[in-house]
Formats: C-alpha cells, structure tokens, sequence
C-alpha cells in the first residue's frame, strides 16, 4: 500500500520504519508491526497501520488513541462481546444455571449439557445414542417398503458417486491441512506422504474420492472408497490404504483393487511406527497380490465354498 503524504510517497518497505519516530505515542501501536504517522491535506487521516491478520489500514488520531483495530478485528470483537451478553441473558432468564443435566431418552443415563437455545434441546448424551434413537423414531413410523427400498438405493447411489461419506468406524476424525482423516493412523501416513513430496521422492498425493465396485460376501454390489492415491509421475501411482484390522470382507475389496491397480497395505500395530521414523517405508514396501490374498483368505477356517466362490467373482468387471 503507498500513500502520498506531503509530495513524499510512503510505502510499507523497510525503508519507511524511520518515520514511526514521528508518531506521539507509541504505547498504542504495540499490537501492531508497523505504524507510519500521516500529516497532509486530508486531516481525517492521521495513522496508516499494519495489522498482523488482516494487513494495511488507515486510522484516525483519536481512534488510534482510543485503542482501536482495524474495521475486521472491531466487527469480530464486537460480535464476540455481543454473544456473550446474550448468552448471560439467557442463562440469567432460565434459571441462572451455566449448565443443566438430564437424562438420555436411550441409555437413561444423566449427562450434562450447556444452557443455551440450540443445546439445551438435546436429547441424548452422545451420537451412538442419538443414532439408535433416530433409527428406532424410523421403524415406528408408517413408512412402506417401497419407500425404505427406494431410500436405500438413493443412499448408495449418493456414496458410490462421493456425494456422500462413510462415517462408520471406530477412529475420530482428526484435521490434516483443509481435508479431514479418520485416525491417527491415516494423520501419520499423510505427514509421511507430505514429506515424500517435499523431498521430490513422489511427485504428489492425495487423500483419494475415488471408489470401486465389488461383490459384498456375494450378497450385493457395493462400492469400497480407498484411502490415498500416490503418484510418481503422471501415468504411474499406487493405492493405500490403512487399517487396525482386516476383515473378510476387506479380502474380497482388496481381491477386486488388486486385480488392477497396484495396492499398498499397512496395519497400524505392524507398520505405524515404521512410517513414523522413516516416511521411504512407504516406497520400500512391497505392493499386495494376489496370492498373498489367497493365502490369507484359506488360511481361516471359517471361509466356506460359497466365500471362496465371491473371491472369485470379484475378479469379473462389472
């Protein structure tokens, strides 16, 4: 930003830091990088100075004196001052009370929760309950099986096309950069794929939307969403994904990927720490065949025919 003061341009280059020597009293900039002190023809402004989140703006003398911030930093302290007064108001209109206990409509269980408009309406004491709740209110209605089955088909199609995402699992959700991950696990392998792409050693990933077809333990065609993608160049990538534990079931999803594209798997209790201090295990370890699958597939007792039977199914494209 660059203003013209007295024939003279200031800008906010290290060269002007000498005309904050000019300012009267420096207690007030404190809370700010820099403060360039303006004296022209326009009176009504007197400072131009840096906030440290929200950049340049100018300030009058008697503003500047007062204390006050840049039009950002005053709408979000306002806004902040004014939802704590009403909050006061209303914990002082229903019973002065900051929180309020109550009982879960599911486990029966009492469970505090805040006194405010939006949370006191709460029913339950956690999510797990408050889906059985839901779930339960859904079988009491008169809901016929024509819509049931035609909401069920919507569902999937919402999932299969990644308009919608699973959130089955026993894993929190845990932020990485704009993007969200389910686990710690899934936390690591990105901060290890994010140094592999720093060090140029992967060309680029990503915490992957795309999705794959196969048969669900013969029953019905489902749609398994795979964890990262990993390329090493334009035409070349492999698939990851993490787990706790496997399951039968994520056999037969692996059987059906690996078929086509080059799978990595690793377990959390095995392959964590690994990953931790040495981020090229990634690229070290060996991609998941189909052989390997079958091992593992017959080496438990419970695997009937009729599994073995899907295993091979989901080898056919669909």
């Amino acid at each position: 930003m660059r203003v013209k003061v007295k024939n003279k341009l200031i800008s906010s280059s290290n060269e002007d830091t000498g005309i904050t020597d000019s300012i009267l009293d420096l207690k007030h900039a404190r809370k700010y990088n820099e403060v360039f002190c303006i004296k022209g023809k326009r009176t009504k402004i007197d400072y131009l100075v840096k906030c440290k989140e929200h950049g340049w703006f100018t300030i009058t003398k008697k503003a500047f004196k007062k204390g006050s911030g840049c039009k950002e930093c005053s709408r979000v302290a306002k806004n902040i001052k004014i939802s704590k007064t009403l909050k006061k108001n209303h914990i002082r209109l229903n019973g002065g009370e900051e929180f309020l206990r109550k009982d879960c409509v599911e486990c029966q269980e009492s469970f505090l929760v805040r006194n405010t408009k939006k949370l006191k309406r709460r029913t339950t004491c956690s999510t797990k309950c408050a889906k059985k709740q839901s779930s339960e209110r859904f079988k009491t209605q008169n809901v016929t099986e024509d819509f049931k089955k035609m909401r069920s088909k919507a569902m999937k199609e919402e999932y299969a096309t990644g308009n919608r995402n699973p959130s089955s699992g026993f894993a929190k959700w845990l932020k990485f950069k704009n993007f969200k991950v389910q686990g710690e696990f899934e936390l690591e392998t990105c901060k290890a794929l994010d140094k592999l792409s720093k060090s140029n050693k992967i060309l680029k990933w990503e915490y992957t939307n795309d999705r794959y077809p196969y048969l669900k333990l013969g029953k019905e065609i489902s749609s398994y969403l795979i964890d990262f993608k990993v390329y090493l160049s334009n035409d070349i990538y492999f698939y990851i994904e993490t787990k706790g534990f496997s399951t039968l079931n994520d056999l037969y999803k692996w059987k059906r990927i690996s078929s086509s594209h080059a799978l990595k798997v690793f377990y959390q209790r095995e392959h964590m720490n690994k990953i931790i201090s040495d981020p090229n295990f990634i690229l070290k370890s060996k991609t998941i065949t189909q052989s390997d699958i079958d091992k593992e597939i017959t080496s438990q007792n419970h695997v009937s025919k009729q599994f073995k039977e899907v295993m091979d199914c989901n080898l056919i494209p669909f």
